[in-house]
């Protein structure tokens, strides 16, 4: 697996807030992106999650353009935990991280055995697994966080990309 970027520009309205960015993350390899509140960070990740297309340069995954890539494949390969993630309804955690599922069901497909082998497995993960029956409403700020992060793993992607994942 490797995640790239080439010549990286990006912003919203008319100011670029990344420029020229140039980086590489290969399978195994862990990457941390470190700078001040404002200085694109967040904008990075958007760009290289294919929801913010860059003006200029290139994302690749697997050297095949990110934005080329069908969005049922490229959510298989790849998972993001934004800074804040809202779920305004009753689901169950065991719901929410059962939504990672999602790029690997067919449409009206029910979830299968693996599926849910796959939503325990990334519950246990996260410490989350004895809140499955709880509402996600009902949860502090970092056990929210932490299902969400069991969601991203129980999508079983190749690259997982994290904003802020400490946050709360």
């Amino acid at each position: 697996m490797r995640l790239r970027a080439e010549g990286l520009s990006c912003g919203y309205g008319g100011d670029d807030v990344l420029h020229g960015v140039d980086l590489g993350v290969s399978a195994g390899e862990v990457l941390a992106v470190a700078g001040p509140n404002g200085s694109g960070k967040s904008t990075l990740v958007r760009s290289l999650s294919r929801v913010l297309r860059p003006r200029e340069g290139r994302v690749t995954l697997e050297d095949r353009d990110l934005y080329a890539i069908p969005p049922r494949e490229c959510a298989r390969a790849l998972a993001v935990l934004p800074q804040e993630s809202s779920i305004e309804f009753e689901f169950t955690c065991g719901e929410v991280v059962e939504l990672g599922r999602a790029p690997h069901l067919g449409r009206f497909q029910s979830e299968r055995e693996e599926d849910r082998a796959a939503v325990r497995s990334a519950m246990e993960r996260t410490g989350t697994w004895d809140l499955r029956d709880r509402s996600i409403l009902e949860l502090s700020g970092g056990e929210r966080q932490r299902v969400f992060l069991a969601r991203a793993f129980a999508q079983e992607p190749r690259a997982l990309l994290l904003d802020e994942p400490t946050a709360h």
